[in-house]
């Protein structure tokens, strides 16, 4: 199964993908993702410039409330960043991976008045 979200503004990654057991994101120019996207649905991953990380190496995966971007933990001490500038999309993504990642961690992050205001406080 592939599963693709696109994005064709300035902000945040272009092209993020689950498919073939990996969690693919890249950054063609606007014209190219449509050529990636037919690629991928012929199981072709193979874009130059296209980044992936196998399932197996995911630890965790973070949404914080707040920031614009999903992080990805995997292998030793690495992350990931997936900017996604629209929240329902960051959300359906991260709903996604929750689904399909079995052996990783999830965590939300939320802020509430008393988190909010705790820095400024203690300052």
């Amino acid at each position: 199964m592939t599963r693709y979200w696109t994005n064709y503004d300035n902000k945040g990654d272009k092209l993020i993908a689950f498919g073939n057991g990996t969690l693919y994101k890249a950054n063609p120019r606007p014209d190219e993702i449509e050529d990636i996207v037919r690629d991928m649905q012929m199981n072709n991953f193979t874009a130059p410039g296209l980044f992936g990380i196998p399932v197996d190496y995911i630890k965790d995966i973070r949404l914080q409330e707040g920031n614009d971007y999903i992080q990805v933990f995997f292998g030793k001490d690495s992350e990931e960043h997936l900017q996604i500038k629209d929240d329902a999309t960051r959300q359906e993504i991260f709903d996604f991976l929750k689904d399909h990642l079995p052996g990783a961690s999830y965590a939300v992050d939320t802020y509430t008045r008393f988190r909010a205001a705790k820095k400024p406080l203690i300052g």
